[in-house]
């Protein structure tokens, strides 16, 4: 979400008031960004894991970035995405685990389940 919420932030900021954070007096921009912090929290309750608790490292970024890009569900994603945007978003995924954050969806889901 850290990545699209600026694609789409109107419907980022309806997700914060979904999930009932407090966002009057709040920008769009703000009520969105939000809502990003709030599902990464979410994701560290239910204890989604971290793409290190997984077994990835981070030399496999080149090769998790080109299957990102070649999955069909890319296409309607709230950004343009590019192999270069997939390449920061997962190293922005492994410097947030390395912190013991989780996955936060950034991968495909299919490159986490084929792990």
């Amino acid at each position: 979400m850290e990545y699209n919420y600026t694609g789409e932030p109107e419907k980022y900021a309806r997700i914060a008031q979904a999930l009932g954070l407090d966002v009057r007096g709040r920008s769009v921009s703000r009520a969105a960004e939000m809502a990003s912090g709030a599902v990464n929290e979410l994701t560290e309750d239910v204890g989604i894991p971290t793409l290190q608790e997984l077994g990835f490292e981070e030399s496999e970024i080149p090769v998790l970035s080109e299957i990102a890009f070649n999955d069909p569900q890319t296409i309607g994603n709230p950004r343009d995405l590019s192999r270069k945007s997939y390449v920061q978003i997962y190293q922005r995924a492994f410097e947030l685990g390395g912190e013991g954050h989780p996955l936060f969806a950034f991968a495909s889901p299919q490159v986490a389940l084929e792990r």
